[in-house]
């Protein structure tokens, strides 16, 4: 008989087999009316609606809205990944940083599963990612100047996979930083475990480029 995290992780291995996923941001309405920063909160979607999981932020205590307003996009955090029933699949974690940010990915047991590093560049959005022992399997690389497309590379700069940004109609992008994204891959492109740090990268992205919480001047 399978152990709950054995059933756990066989579920992230399934819902890791879609081709195409989508990650949508919920949107806090307390958030839109006192500008006050909350925790972020995803929906994990399949190509046809249905949810697969959800994404929470961990609530970071009593003075946690203190601490967005004075850090912003780079205060520590941690995501953790749930299955509809409520079962951690996964978490991502990411320290405090000044530029450029580190996620960690981990199972339930505490295993790293990978790391999502963002890269200096001028023009272009650039991730390295990469396997627990630190050898780097892929990158993302955006197209000069554009904002909303992140392909990603393997090794030999071959396109097998892409992060989307959605429109999410003119009222929200301008009053809410509730995103949409679409992420794809080529089939047999990636292990599972690499799947699932490309995962975490659209959380990264989401962070880095498309959180309107700003630090305190």
């Amino acid at each position: 008989m399978n152990s709950p995290l054995a059933t756990q992780e066989n579920y992230l291995i399934t819902l890791l087999k879609h081709s195409e996923l989508f990650i949508s941001q919920r949107i806090d309405w307390v958030e839109v009316f006192t500008n006050w920063e909350t925790a972020n909160k995803y929906a994990l979607l399949d190509s046809g609606g249905k949810r697969l999981g959800y994404l929470v932020e961990r609530p970071d205590g009593p003075l946690g809205f203190l601490m967005r307003k004075i850090a912003g996009i780079h205060r520590e955090l941690i995501v953790d990944l749930f299955d509809p029933k409520g079962n951690l699949l996964l978490t991502m974690e990411r320290r405090f940083h000044f530029f450029f940010s580190r996620l960690n990915l981990y199972t339930p047991r505490s295993a790293p599963l990978g790391t999502v590093q963002r890269r200096f560049s001028l023009w272009r959005r650039h991730y390295d990612l990469s396997e627990p022992n630190g050898n780097r399997f892929g990158r993302i690389l955006s197209p000069l100047f554009s904002w909303w497309n992140f392909p990603v590379l393997d090794n030999s700069n071959r396109v097998l996979g892409s992060i989307d940004k959605k429109w999410s109609g003119l009222l929200q992008e301008l009053v809410t930083d509730a995103d949409s994204y679409r992420l794809c891959w080529e089939p047999s492109a990636w292990t599972w475990q690499q799947r699932a740090v490309l995962l975490g990268a659209v959380i990264s992205i989401d962070l880095d480029f498309f959180e309107r919480n700003q630090p305190l001047a």
